[in-house]
């Protein structure tokens, strides 16, 4: 008996061989693939760095060194995108293979993000700082978009968490996150200088696309969900509310940080952001359309969803 014990105790299924022929190596490379797609937007632009208001020399935009990520203050949004896009990617990844892929894949992918992250960080900062003006506000301007840079990374960490190995209530909210990033990833097709120069169709076409993936992205990851538990309930209200907020959050912080003349007077910085995020919140044309588009296809999808269950069942 206890040979025969051992003999089935020491059988593998398929599950575990299809773990053993995933080395978790590959998954880091994985990870290096996603943060490289993350940054196509930048990329493809030639990668000049952005003017700077604090730059020492007079200096062309396109004799501007070149710069892995677009450092400015007013690209606040656009880096969110760059970054946070890569961690929702390899965060799909692993939960499309939590049955197949190591114990420690989504670890491992998020660390092959992060070293394509913090590689271009470091390259940026070096460029940037020996480009600036040697003064205080230099040093200041610097150290406020690195915060930038790591706050994106921060929430690109989270959504890894959330989409990669949370439950369905706290995926659909990383899902909601990173649907947000990929609308500033889109929209940056027309956002950043020299790709696209005039308001042409394919401009339209990118403002438009960068518009609605969001809300119907998340409108989706809540059909995906469900209405039926109370968590998963829960977590779609949550992403809602994240939809709505997240875009005026950012568009507060980068109006701030565009604005030269407030810059010089700190105090009336918060009383200006918190008008911004307010009108935001209130403004139809953005978070009332994404609101509305994204209840629309979560609950008719939710329903479809439950519908097509019971009537299989």
């Amino acid at each position: 008996m206890a040979g025969e014990q051992t003999v089935i105790g020491s059988r593998r299924t398929p599950v575990d061989d299809a773990r053993r022929t995933l080395p978790v190596r590959w998954f880091v490379l994985i990870g290096v693939a996603a943060a490289v797609i993350g940054l196509i937007p930048w990329l493809v632009t030639g990668m000049r760095l952005p003017l700077q208001n604090l730059w020492a020399e007079a200096t062309l935009p396109g004799d501007m060194p070149l710069a892995l990520l677009p450092l400015n203050q007013y690209a606040v949004t656009l880096l969110f995108g760059l970054l946070v896009c890569g961690y929702g990617v390899v965060g799909l990844v692993g939960r499309c293979m939590r049955r197949t892929a190591p114990q420690h894949a989504v670890a491992a992918m998020g660390i092959g993000v992060l070293i394509v992250h913090a590689a271009a960080t470091f390259q940026t900062t070096v460029t940037v700082a020996d480009g600036l003006l040697p003064s205080a506000i230099s040093a200041i301007y610097l150290t406020a978009m690195l915060a930038v840079i790591v706050a994106s990374i921060a929430v690109g960490l989270l959504v890894l968490r959330l989409i990669g190995s949370a439950a369905v209530s706290g995926a659909v909210v990383g899902l909601t996150i990173a649907a947000v990033a990929v609308g500033y990833w889109i929209t940056a097709f027309v956002n950043v200088v020299g790709l696209i120069d005039s308001w042409t169709p394919e401009a339209t076409a990118f403002f438009v696309a960068g518009a609605w993936v969001p809300p119907v992205l998340t409108g989706l990851a809540i059909a995906w969900a469900g209405i039926g538990p109370r968590s998963r309930t829960a977590g779609g209200v949550i992403s809602l509310i994240v939809l709505w907020t997240l875009p005026a959050f950012l568009t507060a912080v980068q109006s701030v940080a565009g604005s030269r003349a407030l810059l010089h007077q700190p105090s009336e910085l918060p009383g200006y952001a918190w008008r911004v995020f307010a009108g935001q919140l209130i403004d139809v044309r953005t978070a009332g359309f994404s609101l509305s588009v994204a209840v629309v296809i979560g609950v008719s999808g939710a329903m479809v969803v439950k519908l097509r269950k019971h009537t299989s069942e």
